[in-house]
Formats: structure tokens, C-alpha cells, sequence
């Protein structure tokens, strides 16, 4: 008999693919054609002045496809280059645009690697130049040159450092880069060890600093960004955070999928075996069909990708083990409500709101309320003087659905509630309402009228446990 923990081993099984960023990539796509045909501008060549570097910008947690997104979104580009951006290329100029952007060259920069580096140490533009590099060599299988040579070679001057990663990309000057930083963020700790800039409050912002660096990048002939990655120091109003920032950061929404969506993902999706069989004709049986597998993926996962792609892989794991698909939607909600099912595949994702200082926690009831009660809020809904309520739904670890472009709805993933309830930090309201945040299936009662009556009775115990 296998242990709990070989029963539902999270073994990566299958090759998954990316579905449901059709509007991000026309988002993004739309971002990069305004630097395009705007680049001029920044150059100061032209004496027009009414355009805004903008950047498309990811502030996602752990799972959201962010990283997913950057790695394959050129690839997307290609997929949807005559459907979802067919409207976009109609123009002539934007349709010339659209076909180098498929011939584009990709440098993904992961920046958790980004430290102090000679013969400049504090210096962040040298750092982000040189860790630039570093990407482009190991991108090509070559070794990084010496920093000291590099530094001779490119100094901190923009056209040299393009020169360079064109060379070691082997790719002609007149051919798109796309540089894609991950894991921003790292600039929350690691910013503390260079030289910075301060304002006029005397308070260090990085992120002024690093997107000065992107800024004067931008500004080098068919040169483009896109930038992902949590962090504290960045919010969805950047104008807050960001002060008299040089740069927009345009949100990608990234949103989670939903039951169709799953259905795609499950279908497209292969296992990793010569025979590479799709994921749903491994777990799904002719009792148990793939649109109830999607519908109990989606009530447990909540459609986020990182957490939906670990859940599957538990479950290939499990059924491969037993040689035996599942027979009804019942036996497979019982896997994933399965207590040690849970703790195995939400223990990845939960470790920030685990780690919360008491200003984000003292909101954390607030909510669970509109998780449960579905409760919309605008983009701009301001959370204290300083937050807004888009960027605490981040901060705090949890997710966003989108109602429309402007309104979302917070999202807690069902699997994540037994590692909650096992804090001892979590209040007895925070219980209650996880307790019924967990009632299988939400949608039964959702539009229900019994559901104004418990809003009451909720309502009733924040008074009385407050």
C-alpha cells in the first residue's frame, strides 16, 4: 500500500499547454506596437510629446501563468496572428509589425539572479546590464564573460548593450528583441545593495530606478519589454507607488481559466509517453465525462494555472498508480477534497498568506466576505490613503477574477482552505467563513435568496466577534 504522500505525489506527468490569453496577448501585442510606432518620440527626434512610455506589467502571485506567459508568448503571437489579432493587423502598418513580431527573438531575463557586480558593485544599471548578459549567453549555451570585459566592452550605454545581445543571439540588427524580465520583485530585499535614487521625501523607490533603466532601453531601434513579477513596492495605480514615474505599467490581466477553458487544457494537454495521450483520456471514463472533470477542477482549483496543472498532476499520478480512470464526478471530488490531497497541492502556493504582517491580516476577513459573497469591486476601490483593494487581493497571497476589464472579484481557491484552517492565527470568524466558503458547490446556492439571509447572519458575526 503507498504512503499518503507517494499516493498524491505532485510528479510532473504531462506537458501542458497555455489556453485562455487570447485578450492578453492582443493586449500586450497593442503595448508593443505603441512603443513601435512611438519610439521616435522617445528619442526626442520628433517635437511631438503627447505619448507615455508604457510597459505591459504582470504583479501576479506564484501560479498565475505569468511566467508561462513570457515564455510563450511570442509563440501565441504566431497561434493567433490570423484570428484573435486579425482586427489589429488590418491596418497596413500594424500588419507589417505583427509579421516581424512572429519572427521576433525572445531574452528571458530571470531576475532573482540580479546582485552587485564588478567593477561597478552598487550600481543597478550596470547589474541589470551585465545580468542581461548572463541570460543571453545561457540562452545560447555559452559561458558569460567576464564582467570586467564586458563592462570595457559596453560600459552602461544602451546601443552597446543591444549591440552585444544581438551578437550573441546571432540575430540581425534590424530583427525584434523581446526582453522579458521575471520575478521583479527581488527588488523589494535586493535593492538595499545598490546606490539609489531618493526622492524628494528622501525615500529609496528601486522600481524608479530599474524602470529608468528600461526607459532609456526602450529608446533603441526594435527593442521591446515585458516585466512580471509580485512585489510591494508596485501597484496597479503606479502613480501611488511609483511617484513622477517615467513609465505606465499596463496590467496583463492573466486571469484565471474557466470550465471551457479547462476543457481545452485537458483536451491539448499530453501526457509525457511516446504514445503522448491526452490528459482527459487518462482521467476521464466513459461514466465520468471531461466537462465534469473541468467543472471539479474548477470548484477546487479556482482556474489558477499553476494550481490547476499540480491538481492534474496529482490525479495522473494517483489514477496511473491504480490503472484506473475515475467513474463519476463524486469519486473524483472526494481525491480532491481529500485531506492530505489538499495539503499537498495548495502548500506551494499559501506561504505568503501564511507570513502576513498584522495590517494585511487585520483584512483578511474582509475578504474571505467577498470570496464568499462574490462581492465585485473596481479596480480603483482604495483599500487606506496609501493601497488600493486590487493590490491588497495581491499582497495578501490571493487571486482575481475579472467581472469586466475594471471590476474583479476576489478568489480563493477551495483547496487552499484546510492549510487556513490550520493556522492558528485564523479567528473564529475567518473559520466560519472558510467553513462556508468550502460547502460544495458554491454555485448551487450563489443566486439563491437563502444567500442574502446567511450575508446577515455573516454580517451578524463580524459585530459580534469584532
Amino acid at each position: 500500500m503507498a504512503s499518503l504522500d507517494e499516493k498524491w505525489e505532485a510528479v510532473d506527468n504531462f506537458k501542458s499547454v497555455v489556453v485562455d490569453r487570447e485578450r492578453d496577448v492582443v493586449r500586450v501585442t497593442k503595448e508593443l506596437y505603441d512603443l513601435h510606432s512611438n519610439r521616435e518620440q522617445l528619442r526626442g527626434v520628433t517635437s511631438s510629446c503627447d505619448y507615455r512610455l508604457t510597459i505591459p506589467f504582470a504583479p501576479h502571485l506564484f501560479g498565475s501563468g505569468k511566467t508561462t506567459f513570457c515564455h510563450n508568448y511570442l509563440e501565441l503571437v504566431r497561434r493567433f496572428g490570423e484570428t484573435f489579432l486579425s482586427t489589429f493587423a488590418s491596418d497596413p502598418l500594424r500588419r507589417t509589425f505583427l509579421e516581424k513580431l512572429k519572427r521576433a527573438s525572445l531574452l528571458f531575463v530571470d531576475l532573482r539572479e540580479l546582485k552587485p557586480t564588478e567593477p561597478k558593485e552598487r550600481n543597478l544599471k550596470w547589474a541589470v546590464y551585465y545580468r542581461m548578459i548572463e541570460a543571453c549567453c545561457t540562452s545560447v549555451g555559452q559561458e558569460p564573460e567576464d564582467e570586467e570585459v564586458v563592462f570595457k566592452e559596453c560600459r552602461t550605454r544602451p546601443y552597446k548593450l543591444v549591440r552585444k545581445l544581438r551578437s550573441i543571439l546571432n540575430i540581425t540588427s534590424d530583427q525584434y528583441l523581446l526582453v522579458a524580465f521575471d520575478e521583479v520583485g527581488v527588488l523589494d530585499t535586493n535593492g538595499i545593495l545598490f546606490e539609489l535614487e531618493k526622492n524628494e521625501k528622501g525615500v529609496i523607490r528601486p522600481y524608479n530606478d530599474f524602470f529608468g533603466i528600461i526607459s532609456q532601453l526602450c529608446k533603441e531601434p526594435d527593442l521591446f519589454f515585458i516585466v512580471v513579477g509580485k512585489s510591494k513596492g508596485l501597484s496597479i495605480k503606479n502613480d501611488v507607488a511609483f511617484g513622477l514615474s517615467r513609465v505606465i505599467l499596463h496590467f496583463i490581466p492573466l486571469s484565471p481559466l474557466d470550465a471551457c477553458s479547462i476543457v481545452e487544457f485537458l483536451g491539448k494537454s499530453l501526457l509525457k509517453t511516446p504514445t503522448q495521450v491526452p490528459v482527459c483520456n487518462v482521467l476521464c471514463s466513459s461514466s465520468f465525462s471531461v466537462n465534469e472533470l473541468a467543472d471539479s477542477l474548477l470548484e477546487c482549483t479556482g482556474g489558477v494555472p499553476g494550481l490547476l496543472t499540480r491538481a492534474v498532476n496529482m490525479l495522473l499520478n494517483y489514477v496511473i498508480a491504480r490503472n484506473q480512470p475515475f467513474i463519476s464526478k463524486e469519486e473524483c471530488l472526494m481525491c480532491m477534497n481529500d485531506y492530505d490531497f489538499r495539503i499537498i497541492c495548495a502548500e506551494p502556493f499559501v506561504e505568503r498568506i501564511l507570513n502576513l504582517d498584522e495590517d494585511r491580516r487585520s483584512v483578511f476577513d474582509m475578504l474571505l466576505m467577498m470570496a464568499l459573497y462574490r462581492i465585485p469591486f473596481p479596480v480603483d476601490d482604495i483599500l487606506t490613503s496609501e493601497s488600493y483593494l486590487f493590490d491588497a487581493v495581491t499582497e495578501m497571497g490571493l487571486y482575481r477574477y475579472p467581472v469586466d476589464q475594471n471590476t474583479f472579484q476576489v478568489l480563493i481557491p477551495k483547496v487552499f482552505i484546510v492549510i487556513f484552517k490550520n493556522d492558528p492565527s485564523i479567528s473564529s470568524l475567518e473559520k466560519i467563513l472558510l467553513g462556508s466558503l468550502d460547502v460544495e458547490p458554491v454555485d448551487c446556492f450563489f443566486y439563491s435568496k437563502c444567500r442574502v439571509f446567511e450575508g446577515i447572519v455573516a454580517l451578524r458575526l463580524v459585530l459580534m466577534l469584532s
